[in-house]
């Protein structure tokens, strides 16, 4: 089942562990994990299948195997960057970003990229950037210090 994400990603640093309802792909340099699952639903007689593609603290769900795929190799390039925002220490709301936006991160990008007002996003008081590579890794730093492009005019 899982032989359009290999092939795929056989051009990739990275190994793949296959088993039947779960692709995990491993990067070989830093130890990172990204998973594809096989979800199954029932809706009355019926069987659904998607795939989650899995990496860091985010997830996104296909129809698609070939979609999750081209996913995954998104994440391997650092095309996307997971992005999760924290609420006195706690996990709160995220997504992925791409990395030409998180190069540049304003709160009116983070304002556009999670469809919050100013103040919602204020009311987090950290985000963290992940990144397959490693390379755009943040730790946790404060939204407050992000810089916001009305304040720069």
């Amino acid at each position: 089942m899982w032989e359009c994400v290999m092939e795929a990603l056989k051009s990739y640093d990275v190994n793949l562990e296959a088993g039947e309802d779960e692709l995990i792909i491993f990067n070989r340099n830093n130890g990172n994990k990204m998973y594809i699952y096989r979800d199954k639903h029932y809706e009355e007689d019926l069987e659904f299948i998607s795939f989650i593609v899995g990496f860091s603290t985010q997830h996104r769900h296909y129809d698609v195997l070939e979609d999750a795929a081209e996913y995954a190799k998104e994440i391997i390039e650092d095309r996307v960057l997971p992005l999760e925002l924290y609420r006195k220490g706690r996990p709160g709301a995220g997504g992925d970003i791409p990395k030409e936006v998180f190069e540049n991160l304003t709160i009116e990008a983070l304002m556009q990229m999670m469809g919050y007002n100013r103040e919602i996003i204020y009311s987090y008081d950290e985000y963290e950037c992940h990144s397959w590579s490693g390379k755009y890794d943040t730790g946790r730093r404060k939204v407050s210090d992000l810089p916001s492009i009305m304040s720069l005019s």
